[in-house]
């Protein structure tokens, strides 16, 4: 079965074909526009005009391949992400003495990087890297697309200010105000831009920021002087030919390359090809959003790789572009026609009209990358701040805590140029968070014994006890995957554990997986417990997970007590333990006799002697059956050694499970007696058992010949009810949050 299914592309008639590829056209335009401008602007300003050709040529070829060949569902060109990455890599190129003052080198090895951007992206669409974005945690995402939004916005800043960096503009601030000018443009044209979307909606933003943006430039000339203002891109920088890249410049340019820079060369190319996949791949899961169908990122993927070797001797590399592709789902132009148009539109002005170039202010290409800038920021970031700071759930601020971190650091390095590091470090952060959080959330709950009883119901006196010495018994109950990141901090935990309690109780029953450092951390826990005579207990491993405990019984195969099937079995033997210090003159399972019985409590002498003669001895074997599920309630049973088991039939086929037990000094079947009805459940002896059977007509003569006492008996009865129902209730609390 194929993994991703392209999106259907519904035809469209010419005309329509032909109004979308100029609507999207007017939004890739300018885009393609800025983006060139962007990459080329390490090499100086006399390489603007260039990069803005390069740039619209590099999107015509995206165009024309996606119409010729992959009829994507995306749009892809020069976006100001991969071009300031680019920019800060040829930046750093060119200050190595062996590249400093060869700019047509340096534009040659702007070939080269996106050739191996388009060779990298090739490969990785071969290996399915596609899915790359649904493993990155947002808040990484997020800090890139931030960090990328400022190194857009400030190189801009810095352009229009004629600074090389921030530290040179805060240590050299422009002294004259007509220095200022520029920004005072770009920040009101950016003004502009940012309200124009709001009052027409319905035109294509970009060109209608980039024609404002024209038309209050030279508005602005009427007040100020053109020099203020800075250059408009000019044609007679010199011929195209003269920087455009062929074969021969690119092995030239590569022969002889110091080591340490082909290096940084390809590293950066590779920068390139990650951002362009993961933004492809978000381009991708948008579209998959609006068409409610799979994409093939894979063919997307080989689309933008292709892209890039065939528009690398334009040294603008392209990336999926989510604005220009919702440009293109919004007008319908999903046809190969509709591309066909774009191309042309966009190789008409970078041949025929590029005349109308000498039009264009720089500053002008500056505000719109300012305004991609802005549009790139995430959002959702600073809901994040908000929520940090508004929240009333602590859990809430704690999640965004978490997310802000992650996105600072990225933020911050990748804003430093260090675009990889950045990237590196944010999944770094990520992935320590995600183990800090999944040790606080492996432990579900943690229960004393005086919460965590099990089924097994016994004498009060027992309960009691039980109560006293409740922190001898503590339940851990764990969920999620158990791995290295956190099993060491669940060993730290029991390390922490009060040396009064005795006995540890790890309810596996909601863990989903679990590696090898914690089943060997496990086995650690299990014999550093025993050395200091105390006991682990295992239960509720899921099926799943068997293997885990054939592993663990390898730590300690003499111990037949370390496994159980459920909570519930592991807590009975951590009480009978407890309940084992117990004397022969306390502890009813020992040889209780009738004067220390639950149902006997306040009776004087006489009143036990007339209870005993109405009681009948009872002993049966392990098996034996005090009486079956809807056998009639005529009796009630005292037992005085041994236990006995309840066992209810469910389901269509009568399935018997067992749903509890009893224990020494206990009365079991009151229920059925008290009520004079039939049995609801089945009870079995567990083992030996001694015990004292009670009549109905045996209780209805007592009664008659001590009121008193049957009262009396009816309120111990009463009491050991009441009782149980309140340890019900604990075991209730207990199960809720397991």
């Amino acid at each position: 079965m194929v993994d991703q299914v392209e999106t259907e592309l519904p035809g469209r008639p010419w005309y329509q074909e032909f109004a979308a590829g100029i609507s999207v056209a007017t939004v890739s335009i300018p885009a393609a526009l800025a983006a060139g401008v962007l990459s080329f602007s390490a090499l100086g300003s006399s390489y603007l005009f260039a990069g803005a050709v390069f740039g619209l040529l590099a999107g015509a070829i995206s165009a024309l391949l996606s119409a010729a060949v992959f009829r994507a569902s995306a749009v892809a060109g020069p976006v100001s992400t991969v071009c300031v990455t680019q920019a800060i890599l040829i930046s750093s190129l060119a200050s190595h003495p062996a590249l400093a003052n060869d700019p047509l080198r340096m534009i040659a090895l702007m070939t080269a990087g996106v050739l191996f951007t388009g060779l990298a992206q090739l490969g990785l669409a071969m290996l399915k890297a596609g899915s790359i974005i649904e493993f990155t945690p947002y808040p990484v995402v997020a800090g890139f697309l931030n960090g990328v939004a400022f190194l857009t916005i400030s190189s801009q800043v810095l352009f229009v200010l004629n600074r090389s960096s921030l530290g040179d503009l805060v240590t050299r601030p422009p002294a004259e105000l007509a220095a200022w000018a520029p920004l005072v443009f770009l920040v009101v044209f950016v003004k502009i831009g940012l309200l124009l979307p709001r009052l027409a909606p319905r035109l294509p933003a970009a060109a209608v920021n980039f024609a404002a943006g024209i038309a209050l430039y030279y508005a602005a000339l009427t007040v100020v002087p053109e020099h203020w203002l800075g250059p408009r891109l000019s044609v007679a920088e010199g011929p195209l030919d003269a920087v455009l890249t062929g074969p021969s410049e690119l092995l030239v340019a590569l022969t002889g390359l110091p080591s340490a820079v082909f290096v940084d060369l390809v590293l950066g190319a590779l920068t390139v090809a990650a951002i362009g996949i993961v933004e492809t791949s978000m381009t991708a899961r948008m579209v998959e959003n609006a068409s409610h169908h799979r994409v093939d990122k894979y063919r997307l993927l080989m689309w933008l790789g292709l892209t890039n070797m065939l528009a690398s001797p334009m040294g603008v590399p392209s990336s999926g572009s989510m604005s220009q592709t919702a440009a293109m789902w919004r007008s319908g132009g999903l046809g190969p026609a509709s591309d066909l148009v774009r191309a042309g539109a966009m190789i008409l002005v970078a041949t025929v009209g590029i005349g109308l170039l000498n039009y264009v202010p720089f500053v002008v290409v500056s505000g719109q990358l300012v305004l991609i800038g802005i549009g790139i920021f995430d959002s959702w970031s600073v809901r994040q701040v908000i929520r940090m700071a508004r929240s009333p759930d602590d859990a809430s601020r704690h999640i965004a805590k978490r997310s802000i971190a992650v996105i600072a650091i990225v933020m911050v390095v990748t804003a430093s140029g260090y675009v990889v590091l950045g990237a590196a470090l944010g999944m770094m952060a990520a992935c320590w968070i995600f183990i800090a959080d999944s040790a606080s959330l492996l432990i579900r709950s943690r229960h004393w014994g005086d919460v965590a009883r099990s089924k097994k119901t016994r004498s009060m006196r027992d309960v009691s006890y039980l109560r006293e010495h409740a922190k001898e018994t503590l339940v851990l109950a764990l969920q999620g995957p158990v791995f290295f990141g956190n099993v060491a901090e669940l060993s730290r935990d029991t390390l922490r554990v009060d040396s009064r309690t005795k006995n540890l109780v790890l309810d596996l029953r909601r863990v989903t997986s679990i590696d090898a450092s914690a089943i060997a951390t496990f086995g650690a826990i299990v014999r550093r417990w025993r050395s200091t005579a105390r006991s682990v207990s295992v239960c509720g491993v899921p099926v799943g997970l068997a293997f885990a405990l054939e592993e663990l019984k390898s730590y300690d195969p003499t111990n037949d007590q370390l496994f159980f099937v459920d909570r519930d079995a592991a807590l009975e033997a951590c009480e009978e333990r407890i309940l084992g210090r117990l004397d022969d003159r306390t502890h009813p399972s020992l040889g209780a006799t009738l004067g220390e019985l639950e149902v006997t409590r306040g009776f004087s002498a006489e009143q036990n002697e007339k209870f005993g003669r109405r009681l009948s001895a009872l002993s049966l074997a392990g098996g034996d059956l005090l009486c079956r599920e809807g056998d009639d309630g005529d009796a009630i049973w005292i037992i005085v050694e041994g236990s006995v088991g309840i066992w209810i039939n469910v389901g269509s086929q009568g399935k018997a499970i067992r749903v509890g037990s009893y224990g020494a000094g206990t009365a079991v079947g009151e229920m059925a007696f008290l009520r004079g009805a039939r049995r609801t459940a089945s009870i079995v002896a567990e083992g030996p058992l001694s015990c004292f059977a009670l009549s109905q007509a045996d209780f209805d003569a007592l009664g008659r010949e001590d009121p008193l006492l049957a009262t009396l008996f009816f309120k111990n009865i009463a009491r050991i009810l009441a009782e149980r129902l309140s340890v019900t209730t604990d075991q209730i609390r207990a199960a809720e949050d397991a």
